[in-house]
């Protein structure tokens, strides 16, 4: 056999093979699965890094908007025992009336000092000092009592007068609202004048007791024929 005729075998092998390999590239180039599936991990790891280094970076700045941006509240101012104890320096009235708008009470105040009157204008009156103790202040007289409490819509006054209970809150009044009284020739009459201008009292003498002429504020009553000036009570009156 020629060298020629040996050959035919081999190079038809070597062809084989060079058309093997050109299909397995194709293969693989055009395949979109396993193209797909190839993919190199750490391109996919570099693609995700920049997405969480943003997320992250974002999540900071947020937090920190929202750090600044949150709004400084000032804590609730309390009143203290001293403030509440300042209302019963300053020379002032308070008056009031009960739920049943039956009696009324007046509360006259200066450095620490109280008077108070209670009236229903029929037959209970009651004159009260006292002196004041921090926010409180509890007056007397023989066997009635009285305690009056700051808060912040004035004074709350209770107690009892003539065995009757007592519960008014009075307000901070302005003249001519007020207490005045006159003591004159054995006779005592007093005044709550509120707000409104309506107006409450008794004359007393030797313990009877009538209702009280109409007052007018800084002028004149006529009492037993005479003229006759009331005054208005300070919280350091004591009778």
């Amino acid at each position: 056999m020629s060298a020629t005729s040996n050959l035919g075998p081999v190079v038809t092998l070597v062809a084989a093979a060079l058309v093997g390999a050109g299909l397995l590239t194709a293969n693989v180039l055009t395949d979109p699965v396993r193209t797909r599936a190839e993919t190199p991990v750490a391109a996919a790891a570099a693609t995700a890094t920049p997405a969480a280094a943003t997320t992250s970076t974002a999540a900071a700045t947020t937090s920190a908007a929202t750090t600044s941006a949150a709004p400084t509240t000032a804590p609730t101012a309390v009143p203290t025992t001293a403030a509440y104890a300042a209302a019963y320096l300053s020379p002032a009235v308070y008056v009031g009336r009960d739920a049943t708008r039956r009696i009324s009470v007046a509360v006259a105040v200066r450095d620490g000092k109280v008077a108070a009157y209670v009236c229903d204008g029929k037959s209970l009156e009651s004159w009260l000092t006292g002196t004041a103790a921090g926010a409180t202040a509890t007056l007397a007289a023989s066997t009635d009592r009285l305690t009056t409490e700051v808060t912040n819509r004035g004074l709350h006054v209770t107690g009892t007068v003539h065995g009757r209970p007592v519960d008014v809150t009075a307000a901070l009044a302005s003249a001519p609202a007020g207490l005045y009284r006159l003591d004159t020739n054995g006779t005592t009459v007093g005044w709550i004048v509120q707000p409104d201008g309506t107006q409450v009292g008794l004359r007393s003498r030797a313990g009877v007791v009538a209702p009280a002429p109409v007052l007018v504020p800084g002028q004149a009553v006529t009492l037993d024929g005479r003229p006759a000036y009331p005054q208005e009570v300070s919280g350091d009156d004591r009778f």
